[in-house]
């Protein structure tokens, strides 16, 4: 369900959606939780990575584990 889809993101929309990210959930359950789509949660993050408010680090890019030292 989508009910959120086509309207415009809100700041507490993205305040929930960096916390989500930071807490490494599914794209497609961050876009259950929010209403959106999973395309929608995808391309908010790239507007929020151009405007410095996120990083992306591929993990599995840099043969590290998460989180760094192995700790839960």
């Amino acid at each position: 369900m989508t009910l959120r889809a086509g309207h415009r993101w809100t700041p507490d929309e993205d305040d929930d959606l960096i916390l989500l990210l930071s807490l490494h959930e599914d794209i497609q359950e961050i876009a259950d939780m929010l209403l959106r789509t999973g395309g929608a949660v995808k391309a908010r993050m790239h507007l929020l990575y151009e405007r410095g408010m996120i990083r992306i680090i591929d993990w599995s890019r840099q043969n590290r584990r998460w989180p760094p030292g192995g700790a839960c």
